[in-house]
């Protein structure tokens, strides 16, 4: 208690230093809800997943704010009149999870006996042969699922396995300090990540972030190095997806003999043009890449038109995301496909964004 005392004085006299000397008083709000979510969802026996989880979504709520203290660069969300409502509504969503989580863990820690801490061993024979094996026949199995759409969810799910995999390789190499051979499997992720439609890049980037974590020694200069690295590669590839994306994802379906060399060779030449391109193309980017970080510019609309504009829906779009979530499709192969999100956003935003007529969904 005393040790929870002291740190919620040093919080407030950091939010009240930071509001006071950049008078962004909002982005100083913020800064309790990160010490919140790092001094009570780092539970007991395990790395810190919740932790860094909620630190996502904390920072798709005020990532803009700290861009634009930073840079003077005005995010598109800022345009939103209510953006700042927004951000609030964010700020306690997150602590509404965090309060949920710990409520939760208490009632369920009063009914369960603690249990000893196991760790199963598989040899690294096992988990290479895993982990190659889902990495080979990854297309393959991606081919299958789509074109058997009842089981497209499921076959899908296998090939995330994979990142199961490569987190428990990585969790060995680097509790060994086998720190070249970890960077080494990660760079092989970020760049197969590069190379699909979708951003692939980040799970690895993430997970490895999540391994550091959990073997973090604030005392080792390697430990904050290591860190240090994974945090530049992940904005660095965040800003280089954006930069590359429009052209990665033009003609993809012509692109889909090519081999695993061709793919990377392909991308490879993407970066190359784009890192030779001029400051401005960057800056551009950077700022897509913020825009798409900071999730608050059509829920600020949305929050300017409901209810004056449009009513409320007293709780009917929540009840069909939960029929369509309890009603498989391979059990009621007649059930209606889930409505595109663009129409939502376009309705209750007020802003035409693409939808099923360019065959996409925001």
């Amino acid at each position: 208690m005393p040790q929870l005392v002291a740190e919620l004085f040093a919080v407030a006299f950091v939010t009240f230093a930071v509001g006071t000397l950049t008078d962004q008083w909002l982005m100083a709000a913020s800064l309790p809800v990160l010490w919140a979510i790092w001094r009570f969802l780092r539970l007991k026996d395990g790395p810190p997943v919740l932790a860094f989880a909620f630190t996502f979504h904390w920072g798709q709520v005020v990532i803009g704010l700290f861009y634009y203290a930073a840079t003077g660069r005005e995010p598109l969300g800022m345009q939103a009149t209510l953006y700042g409502e927004m951000v609030g509504i964010g700020l306690v969503c997150v602590l509404t999870f965090i309060a949920g989580i710990l409520i939760g863990d208490y009632l369920v820690g009063r009914k369960m006996k603690p249990q000893p801490m196991r760790e199963t061993s598989l040899a690294w024979g096992t988990l290479l042969v895993a982990y190659v094996a889902i990495l080979a026949f990854r297309t393959s199995l991606r081919d299958f699922a789509w074109s058997n759409p009842q089981l497209a969810q499921g076959i899908l799910a296998i090939t995330y396995i994979r990142f199961a995999l490569f987190y428990l390789i990585l969790r060995r190499l680097v509790r060994s300090e086998r720190y070249a051979a970890a960077a080494g499997f990660a760079i092989l992720e970020v760049a197969l990540g590069m190379t699909g439609f979708f951003a692939e890049f980040r799970e690895p980037l993430f997970i490895a972030a999540v391994v550091l974590a959990e073997q973090f020694d604030y005392r080792r200069v390697r430990h904050w190095a290591s860190f240090a690295v994974v945090a530049v590669a992940a904005m660095f590839a965040g800003v280089l997806w954006i930069g590359i994306r429009g052209t990665v994802r033009e003609n993809f379906d012509d692109r889909a003999h090519f081999t695993m060399t061709e793919k990377l060779s392909y991308t490879s030449n993407l970066t190359e043009t784009w890192w030779s391109g001029n400051a401005q193309d960057k800056l551009i980017s950077l700022d897509s890449f913020v825009d798409r970080m900071w999730d608050v510019y059509y829920p600020a609309l949305a929050l300017a038109r409901v209810p004056g504009v449009l009513p409320h829906t007293n709780g009917e779009m929540m009840m069909v995301a939960l029929q369509h979530v309890f009603t498989p499709r391979i059990l009621v192969p007649g059930k209606a496909d889930v409505e595109s999100d663009s129409l939502q956003v376009r309705k209750y935003s007020g802003v035409a964004v693409a939808g099923p007529e360019q065959g996409t969904t925001i």
